[in-house]
């Protein structure tokens, strides 16, 4: 075993897929628990964030400003490689927290297609998917439980169904 610190972004920008397999548990988080929580941290540092970067004059985003937010241990092994070349990861621990980032990039990519910011969101997609040419955009997490069943459907058509569990903290 190898530990290492990564972020989110360490984790999806590479050419890759997650499988989670069937054995781990179904995916039980919900609004009140961990979505709210989640959601209030996420929307706290994009506030300070944005706010720093319209004060500037060249409006670039200054990430030394906020602490990175901490969503606990990713446990990995390593699978292989795909015939498309992208590195393959079985998700031994950790299905629940990459599964919902991926679900808040997927929300995040649609609000910035909405609103005409194609090149945010072009970058976003990367995070998303992988590029045509490693398995034609498949999505970095593959989900073999049941209950993951709508997960593939939701991202690959980014859409946001989940979005009413927010309604209240628009502001």
């Amino acid at each position: 075993m190898e530990p290492r610190n990564s972020t989110m972004s360490d984790l999806f920008e590479k050419q890759c897929v997650y499988f989670v397999p069937k054995y781990q548990r179904h995916y039980v988080w919900n609004c009140e628990d961990q979505w709210e929580p989640l959601w209030l941290d996420v929307t706290e540092i994009a506030s300070v964030l944005y706010k720093d970067a319209s004060e500037r004059s060249d409006q670039r985003i200054n990430t030394k400003l906020v602490e990175p937010h901490f969503l606990g241990a990713v446990v990995l092994k390593v699978g292989g490689i795909t015939p498309e070349d992208a590195q393959t990861w079985k998700v031994i621990d950790g299905q629940q927290r990459i599964t919902t980032i991926q679900l808040l990039m997927a929300a995040t990519y649609n609000y910035l297609k909405e609103n005409s910011l194609d090149s945010q969101a072009d970058r976003l997609e990367l995070l998303i998917k992988n590029s045509a040419a490693t398995g034609t955009g498949q999505l970095k997490i593959k989900h073999r439980e049941l209950s993951y069943k709508q997960f593939s459907s939701v991202v690959s058509d980014i859409l946001t169904p989940w979005r009413n569990c927010f309604s209240d903290q628009s502001s």
